[in-house]
């Protein structure tokens, strides 16, 4: 009995850790808001994996990777824009990708300067 109930411990730990680390990076976005500084959001998410600026206006842009099932061949990516003016954060944009086994840093959007806060 005693082997069972620590099987079904480990597998419930086991499971917790996977769905938090597949959860993970889309969590982290839950803790900004706007004001934050730059440095904040470093400390929060690290280094944009990308970044695109124009005057005092700076964008710098996150994706996580998440396999659909159809054969881990196709990807359904998560992209976040977050949008800086004058060194504060000023808003976030979220959206979706689809590509076909490529990480998601191949996919960034250009940045729509007309969308600017």
């Amino acid at each position: 009995m005693k082997v069972i109930c620590y099987f079904l411990l480990i597998a419930t730990l086991g499971a917790c850790v996977i769905m938090n680390e597949k959860h993970r990076m889309g969590d982290k976005y839950l803790l900004l808001s706007p004001g934050n500084s730059k440095d904040s959001v470093i400390t929060i998410l690290g280094l944009p994996q990308n970044k695109q600026f124009r005057e005092n206006i700076e964008v710098w842009q996150y994706c996580e990777n998440a396999v659909n099932g159809r054969g881990g061949k196709f990807r359904e990516n998560g992209y976040w824009d977050l949008w800086f003016e004058d060194d504060v954060l000023k808003t976030i944009d979220y959206y979706n990708g689809y590509q076909y086994q490529y990480d998601c840093e191949r996919n960034f959007r250009s940045v729509d300067w007309d969308d600017a806060p």
